[in-house]
């Protein structure tokens, strides 16, 4: 089977096209040039040496079979020869080889060897661990050779060299995958690959199902499927030297695959893709997550707030009607305190005693709480909270920076709780976290802790800390520790070291 090329006919030509641009950055002659150049006899042969010139120069080629026209008119314009001459130059071949190696005799042109070779499969090889593109590889090559003032070989060669990188680049990854894997969980990997019980799909199509609505049930469905994943205990070390780029399309290509084309591969393969694809399944499934219960938390609290408007809605016909009825008893007894007369026989002008206890009762039950917030109907929704709230903090590994331990510390609480099948949260219950909005309505009157408000507040209290970066999910894609964006001191330290 022959192999597969890794460039394309336009990529290859976009290696080594000549823009007008680039003609003239590097095809215009010097008074150096022109000195060596004038101590040729015969114009053809001046020419053809300079179009050699120039294109050693760049793209750093050989004289190619049927150099660019327009390139051969731009020279002998300069030369003041006629382009024409060029197809005389050459008849003899010596005379082409002969002239190449002038070239590079005097100005440092080499040819590509055998240690060239070698020298940029290893540097091939490092970027090929982060990005296995052919153009990708074939450009650094390109631009590494002109660097060093080393004529291209063919392309043949160049996709042979970036070939054999990305192959071995596969196989360090393979092992960096897998090194670390033990017999149980290179056993739990294959199961992945065999039907779920009474069940059609196999368990990797069931682990990469993705959320049907936004409900208790479907968070519960998507915890059970990050568990199964995390009963691998896939290390981070196992990954996080492992590029971003390469783990993804890893787990994209056998996302696409079935389980039988899965099996076909090798034991290093197949394992190291398992890897890849447990990875970023649990990186999904736990963002799926954390998204589903920002959107029931989000629908709890719309709810919510438009209870509260519709309350307020239909309790403001009866609301007007007593403001304007108090509106008459403070008039009345303004009237009372100027006439000095009775208070009480004032308000029973405007109406009886009976009616006025009745307005206040009729009042209290029409009056909000004094925050007039929407937050204390929440608690309506508690039931669709509690259906899922304890496995979720418990699935989830959080860490947080040390502004937010508070919220930790409440989030240890609630799982404390759920471990031990109770329901009464302890008087050291941390409440540092909790915002004055939510103050009157987490702790009453007497200082007791409202259990059903506490979980609402830490739970939105933890949206808020991931979305602001305090806080971070072990494994999550969206919500990763802010420090796995940064540079590795050591990486810092040696580019650092070559730009001074």
């Amino acid at each position: 089977m022959s192999r597969k090329n890794i460039l394309t006919m336009a990529e290859q030509n976009s290696l080594v096209k000549l823009t007008d641009e680039l003609r003239v950055k590097y095809h215009t002659l010097s008074e150096t040039d022109l000195a060596l150049i004038n101590q040729h006899r015969g114009a053809e042969n001046r020419l053809g040496f300079t179009v050699q010139l120039c294109y050693m120069r760049y793209p750093s080629l050989a004289l190619p079979e049927f150099p660019c026209q327009k390139t051969i008119e731009f020279i002998a314009n300069q030369l003041g020869i006629d382009p024409e001459l060029f197809d005389k130059y050459g008849k003899g071949i010596n005379t082409i080889n002969k002239h190449s190696l002038e070239l590079q005799t005097f100005f440092g042109f080499k040819q590509f060897s055998a240690p060239a070779y070698q020298q940029h499969l290893t540097l091939l090889e490092s970027l090929a661990l982060q990005s296995d593109k052919g153009m990708v590889l074939a450009t650094r090559l390109v631009e590494n050779l002109r660097a060093q003032r080393i004529l291209l070989p063919s392309f043949l060669i160049i996709e042979q060299l970036c070939s054999e990188a990305i192959t071995r680049a596969n196989r360090q990854l393979y092992h960096n995958l897998t090194v670390n894997l033990s017999a149980e969980q290179r056993e739990k990997l294959n199961e992945l690959l065999k039907l779920k019980p009474e069940s059609k799909f196999t368990w990797l199509a069931w682990l990469r199902q993705s959320p049907r609505k936004v409900s208790s049930v479907q968070i519960l469905e998507h915890i059970e499927r990050l568990k199964k994943l995390q009963a691998l205990q896939l290390e981070p070390s196992t990954y996080l030297s492992v590029h971003q780029n390469r783990l993804l399309k890893m787990a994209q290509g056998a996302g696409q695959m079935t389980a039988q084309h899965l099996m076909d591969f090798t034991d290093n393969r197949r394992y190291a893709t398992l890897v890849a694809l447990a990875i970023e399944t649990i990186a999904t499934l736990t963002d799926e997550i954390i998204d589903l219960n920002d959107r029931i938390l989000g629908n709890i609290f719309n709810k919510a707030k438009k209870k509260h408007q519709q309350q307020f809605q239909h309790s403001g016909k009866a609301i007007n009607q007593q403001m304007i009825l108090y509106g008459k008893i403070g008039q009345a007894l303004l009237d009372a305190k100027q006439n000095s007369t009775n208070a009480f026989e004032a308000i029973e002008t405007v109406l009886s005693w009976e009616a006025f206890e009745a307005s206040i009762t009729e009042v209290q039950s029409l009056t909000q709480a004094e925050s007039f917030d929407s937050l204390s109907l929440v608690i309506s929704h508690y039931s669709s909270l509690r259906r899922y709230s304890s496995e979720f903090l418990a699935v989830l590994k959080i860490q947080v920076t040390p502004s937010a331990q508070a919220i930790l510390a409440g989030i240890e609480v609630l799982r404390s709780l759920k471990a031990d099948n109770n329901r009464k949260l302890p008087a050291d219950t941390p409440t540092d976290f909790v915002r004055k909005r939510w103050k009157s309505l987490v702790i009453n009157d007497a200082g007791i802790i409202d259990h059903r408000y506490y979980e609402f507040c830490v739970l939105s209290e933890l949206k808020n800390v991931l979305r602001s970066g305090d806080a971070w999910v072990v494994g999550s894609r969206q919500f990763r520790d802010f420090n796995t964006y940064l540079m590795s001191p050591g990486k810092f330290n040696e580019l650092k070291q070559k730009t001074t």
